[in-house]
């Protein structure tokens, strides 16, 4: 598969993700603001990875040790 289609496979899917998000987050973006809701989106989004790099670095605690 060359890398046009890849490309434009990840386009398509980026576009369907935009589309879906303005679905789902509409109302918040309507009452709160742009502003508002980005800040939201992307909090959520940081204090996931936070999280899961907690849960890497707890599962890799007895590994430091050896």
């Amino acid at each position: 598969m060359g890398y046009a289609l890849k490309f434009a496979g990840i386009g398509l899917l980026l576009l369907c993700l935009g589309v879906l998000g303005l679905v789902i987050f509409d109302a918040l973006w309507m009452r709160m603001g742009l502003g508002a809701a980005m800040v939201i989106f992307f909090g959520g989004i940081l204090f996931w990875a936070w999280r899961q790099d907690q849960k890497a670095k707890a599962s890799r605690a007895g590994l430091e040790r050896i």
